[in-house]
């Protein structure tokens, strides 16, 4: 992986994520004075708009690292980090999959089930990719 795509890689996770925990925590753990409030501070609304626009530059992101770091990663024998590999793909996946479903579902309750699947599957694959960036007992650094 690329100086470039790393960065780009931590960057967009950041954003996102931040963002996401920031308009979770207004949402869910927040409570307003004001009885007639349809949120829970005022920034609510645009800590939801910046996720929403910074999610598809995370995604442009990991498609870039699925067709340039995971089949080299494939190839290469004994395959370090596999397993962690597997699980930020799979993370990514559920994650993307259930962020979609929370905007276009039609019902409520099926909009609350794909919000806490996309916040579990949004903290595995935080952790998977934290889990597989860490070089366990190497001091040499990989440039691809």
């Amino acid at each position: 992986m690329t100086p470039f795509e790393r960065w780009s890689v931590w960057l967009t996770s950041a954003v996102s994520v931040g963002t996401g925990v920031v308009y979770l925590w207004m949402k869910y753990f927040m409570e307003t004075d004001e009885p007639w409030a349809v949120v829970n501070h005022p920034w609510q609304p645009w800590l939801l708009k910046a996720h929403i626009l910074t999610a598809p530059l995370l995604l442009l992101v990991l498609g870039a690292v699925l067709f340039n770091h995971v089949p080299y990663h494939l190839r290469e024998e004994g395959r370090p980090r596999l397993l962690t590999g597997l699980v930020v793909l799979a993370g990514a996946a559920a994650m993307i999959l259930s962020g979609y479903l929370v905007q276009v579902l039609p019902s409520e309750r099926a909009i609350e089930i794909a919000a806490l699947a996309h916040i579990v599957t949004s903290f595995l694959f935080v952790a998977a990719l934290v889990a597989h960036s860490v070089r366990f007992g190497s001091t040499e650094r990989a440039t691809t």
